[in-house]
């Protein structure tokens, strides 16, 4: 999977298989869990929702694939493509406190417990 940028269309994921074969789109998962993920995306993803919640939506994905009963931010490697305050093309890793608060306000940990995890 990956994400990337263009003056027409704005930001943009795509995924691509073996074969070469690739895709658009707004909200995807590839590996384990991921048609349990690609099944919940498409319910709870929203084309308007900003950065955090876009984050917040990713993290909920992955925790419920993992086997970890609670995890850290270190269990996690989320990368974002997003515009600096000078209008710059960055990417970035989601990690430490940041990343710890996202998991925190999400209650993660609630909904594992939760779903019997």
């Amino acid at each position: 999977m990956y994400a990337g940028y263009d003056r027409v269309r704005g930001f943009q994921l795509y995924c691509s298989d073996p074969s070469g074969n690739y895709a658009a789109w707004n909200a995807h998962a590839t590996g384990k869990g991921a048609v349990n993920a690609i099944s919940a995306l498409k319910d709870d993803y929203k084309k308007e929702c900003n950065l955090v919640e876009g984050i917040t939506l990713a993290v909920k994905m992955l925790a419920k694939s993992m086997d970890a009963q609670k995890p850290t931010a270190e269990s996690f490697e989320i990368g974002v493509v997003q515009k600096d305050a000078q209008g710059k093309l960055v990417q970035r890793m989601v990690s430490g406190a940041e990343l710890d608060k996202i998991i925190v306000d999400a209650k993660i940990h609630e909904m594992l417990a939760a779903e019997g995890k």
